[in-house]
């Protein structure tokens, strides 16, 4: 079995080495600036999870990229300043929202 694509690729025409391509996909690492971590923050509070949308927004990104750094990187940031990622509000006014929603009906007798 292959470890890596040059292993693969070494002796093979150049059909199988588009498919080994497909089956070693190329992997970088995608960093983003602060400036494009706060529109990205304030473009999904606005429109939700419009990946392509937020995507055109930042020139040179892809709206995969974009969406697997919002659902990893930016989740946890958020979770760590104390703010629902879903809905962009801290957790004590969603904890306080569900306290007055109140507790089970009394049953009926």
């Amino acid at each position: 079995m292959y470890r890596n694509k040059e292993q693969a690729t070494a002796q093979m025409p150049p059909r199988l080495r588009k498919q080994i391509g497909v089956r070693f996909p190329e992997k970088k690492h995608v960093t983003f600036t602060p400036e494009e971590e706060e529109l990205i923050i304030n473009l999904h509070a606005a429109i939700g999870s419009r990946w392509s949308i937020i995507a055109k927004q930042l020139p040179g990104r892809k709206y995969n990229d974009v969406k697997n750094y919002c659902n990893t990187k930016l989740k946890q940031k958020l979770s760590e300043m104390g703010i629902d990622h879903v809905t962009h509000r801290p957790f004590s006014q969603i904890i306080s929202a569900f306290s007055n929603i109140g507790a089970f009906p009394s049953p009926r007798y």
